[in-house]
């Protein structure tokens, strides 16, 4: 059976005079190779941009 290890971090940005705040995600997947064992980006299940995140945006409610 093979295992697949890893995890993801996660970030949220407050968009300024916005409705709304951006959620960043950093996917990240253990690779074992000849040289040992190390945690990567996962690029194998993710579209990553430059900083090895993806991104999208939700709604926020203001509070009264």
């Amino acid at each position: 059976m093979t295992r697949l290890h890893g995890f993801s971090a996660g970030r949220f940005e407050l968009l300024p005079g916005a409705a709304q705040a951006r959620v960043r995600v950093f996917p990240r997947r253990m690779f074992t190779s000849a040289a040992g064992r190390k945690i990567d980006r996962d690029v194998s299940a993710y579209h990553l941009d430059e900083r090895g995140s993806f991104g999208y945006e939700v709604p926020t409610a203001r509070r009264t």
